[in-house]
């Protein structure tokens, strides 16, 4: 398992009346098995019912890190859909309303904020971020499409009883699918390096790698022009073809790469 660690967990929760409590439930068997083993960290439930709720409680968890050492596993529990989290109070929290703040968070903590949503249609929050920018999370766990409530009160109650006896993240993935199976194929999981080389997969089955490569000659002309507005446009096409010829196109991607890791990457690749 890669280098991660945790000195808090976050509960998030926005339920409303009629709703089982999922949040209380999970914080209550965290905070036991931390008990039973003396361990250092603990879990705190925070019940929101606004969107200013939500984004208040970030931006503290974004100070926190940044002062007083923070590294939080932040773990939602609120209702959502393909567009964002359904506030108990009827606010919609659009995925783009708390891209930044994530972002934010994790950088803060230096790439070792790991995120997990129990929320319907979770892993669409995954489909905002771009590839050339830090990462939002070292790692993330969420449903790719809609999921019974209960299952995945059952399921995340046995991540983390999982993670919290010893075992590592990946073995607390494998008891969730184990204990509820038909969540198995809806279910995502994801460390920051993972990430990278499936945002360049999608990108390319999206737009085809020529796109892609033309996409990035456009970015590039225009930002060649900024820079040399006395530059005609055959010879900033002459300067591109030879920075191509350089190897820029690949070096792009390289250096996408170490800026999306947090210039991190040994972390992922040594043994």
């Amino acid at each position: 398992m890669y280098n991660f660690n945790f000195n808090c967990i976050v509960i998030l929760q926005s339920l409303g009346d009629g709703d089982r409590k999922t949040g209380d439930e999970i914080r209550a068997i965290i905070n036991t098995a931390l008990i039973s083993k003396g361990q250092d960290q603990y879990a705190q439930l925070y019940n929101l019912q606004s969107k200013t709720d939500l984004i208040l409680m970030l931006l503290s968890m974004k100070k926190q890190a940044k002062e007083e050492g923070l590294k939080p596993f932040i773990h939602f529990e609120i209702h959502g859909s393909e567009q964002g989290f359904d506030m108990v109070n009827g606010d919609k929290v659009y995925w783009t309303d708390i891209k930044e703040l994530v972002r934010e968070i994790n950088i803060a903590t230096g790439n070792n904020l790991f995120v997990s949503l129990a929320t319907c249609y979770g892993a669409y929050f995954l489909r905002m971020y771009d590839y050339c920018d830090p990462c939002p999370f070292f790692g993330y766990i969420g449903m790719n499409e809609q999921a019974g409530e209960l299952d995945l009160e059952f399921s995340y109650t046995t991540f983390f009883q999982t993670v919290l006896s010893g075992a590592d993240i990946v073995e607390g993935i494998k008891a969730m699918k184990r204990e509820v199976p038909s969540i198995a194929d809806k279910l995502s999981y994801i460390n920051c390096f993972q990430f990278y080389s499936w945002m360049l997969k999608e990108n390319a089955k999206m737009m085809g790698d020529d796109t892609a490569k033309r996409n990035w000659i456009n970015k590039l002309f225009v930002e060649v022009k900024t820079h040399y507005p006395q530059l005609n446009s055959e010879k900033v096409y002459e300067f591109i073809s030879q920075r191509i010829n350089e190897g820029a196109y690949d070096n792009h991607f390289a250096n996408c790469q170490k800026v999306f890791l947090h210039n991190q990457l040994e972390r992922f690749t040594s043994k």
